[in-house]
């Protein structure tokens, strides 16, 4: 079963992943929004990400940190 099985499946929230291996922000998953961070040092390496269900307003937060590392706020 892939990423796209288990979220038509079970329609989640929210979805933390890492090792995402993504080089731009122009990735899309039907009815989700993507927050991620990207490792930029070592091309398309690393990098993590969280997706949020479309129909749950979301806002990014500022983190004030090198890490890779991505929150968001979810309002239920």
């Amino acid at each position: 079963m892939d990423l796209r099985d288990l979220i038509n499946k079970y329609r989640p929230a929210c979805i933390a992943l890492q090792e995402t291996y993504l080089k731009t922000d122009k990735n899309s998953i039907r009815h989700y929004k993507i927050f991620s961070k990207h490792h930029i040092d070592h091309g398309a390496s690393g990098g993590v990400a969280i997706l949020a269900a479309s129909d749950i307003p979301s806002i990014r937060l500022t983190l004030n940190t090198e890490l890779q590392a991505v929150a968001i706020r979810l309002h239920m």
